[in-house]
């Protein structure tokens, strides 16, 4: 299902109050199924709009005056103080997921409609047909020569099976294409889903990419290792494991440039030369 447009009508204000459209009086037998699928389908639009809620209320704060129509950027609201560059572009992808669910599930309820309305639309045709031709029978029979009662009774009977095979052959129609609808909207739902997820993954290694980079070039320009120990703790948990490792081995580096461990104790300098003499590799074995 395509997520390229999205409205803004409410469906739950569309749909809440409404009964898909019964059939005529002449076919009262027809009965209208349980609207189990247009039920299920508002109740998971009114989820995804308690779901963006949340969001926002994440991000502005659970007491906060929210504009349900204002979007992801509430005018005249300023965010929460832990929340941070990372959330934001997390938070707005979720956001803009909950866009396209919302338009997939509004999608689906038309379709739903529409698919309704066929079916009872057919459901009054065949029972037109029947009518007409139990009216036309008497006529019909005596034109063939057979108006006795045990003829009429016959094709009356005969009648009535053709509209009920009819009805059926309708019910099993809308039956399957409820069921093609059902899966294709879970389909969006999960394609949605898993596009958020790549999605999130690429944000957060985006950010931890900047968040390392920034580090290298801090950890190079400090001069003391009380520096070079904030900076490390600044990052842990901001990174992945490797580039802290990483981040790590650069700062003991640079923390003996200067003479000291990264507990800050005092080393000696000859021994930190040789050090970093054999660390270096130029060197030839000794005869």
């Amino acid at each position: 299902m395509a997520t390229t447009k999205r409205k803004t009508t409410n469906p739950l204000d569309l749909y809440a109050n409404t009964t898909p459209p019964t059939q005529p009086a002449r076919n009262a037998n027809i009965q209208q199924p349980p609207n189990m699928l247009r039920q299920n389908l508002l109740e998971r639009y009114k989820g995804i709009q308690d779901q963006m809620s949340n969001l926002l209320a994440s991000k502005y704060g659970y007491n906060a005056n929210l504009d349900s129509n204002a979007g992801f950027n509430q005018p005249g609201l300023s965010p929460v103080g832990n929340w941070g560059e990372l959330q934001e572009q997390q938070g707005l992808a979720q956001y803009q997921k909950y866009l396209d669910d919302l338009y997939n599930t509004r999608l689906a309820l038309e379709q739903y409609d529409a698919l309704n309305q066929q079916a009872m639309q057919g459901m009054a045709q065949a029972g037109v047909v029947r009518e007409q031709a139990e009216r036309f029978l008497p006529q019909q029979l005596r034109m063939q020569g057979m108006g006795n009662v045990g003829s009429s009774e016959s094709s009356l009977v005969g009648i009535g099976n053709t509209y009920q095979r009819n009805i059926s052959d309708i019910n099993r129609q809308r039956t399957q294409a409820e069921q093609d609808l059902l899966s294709n909207y879970n389909q969006a739902l999960l394609e949605s889903e898993r596009n958020l997820s790549a999605e999130q993954r690429a944000r957060l290694e985006e950010y931890q990419a900047n968040i390392y980079v920034n580090s290298v070039y801090n950890l190079q320009n400090q001069t003391s290792v009380e520096d070079i120990n904030r900076i490390l703790e600044e990052v842990k948990g901001k990174v992945n494991n490797e580039q802290y490792l990483d981040l790590l081995e650069k700062a003991r580096i640079i923390a003996r440039s200067l003479g000291y461990t990264l507990d800050g104790k005092r080393i000696n300098n000859d021994l930190q030369k040789i050090e970093d003499f054999f660390r270096s590799g130029q060197f030839t074995t000794i005869q």
